[in-house]
């Protein structure tokens, strides 16, 4: 029933933890 609602809460979460480590990647370089 909920599996649809749950993939997209998984994607969702993934892009954010995926955009933050791209971030620290980027701020570790300017260091």
């Amino acid at each position: 029933m909920g599996n649809r609602d749950w993939l997209a809460r998984f994607s969702l979460f993934a892009i954010f933890v995926w955009q933050r480590l791209r971030s620290n990647e980027r701020l570790r370089l300017q260091l």
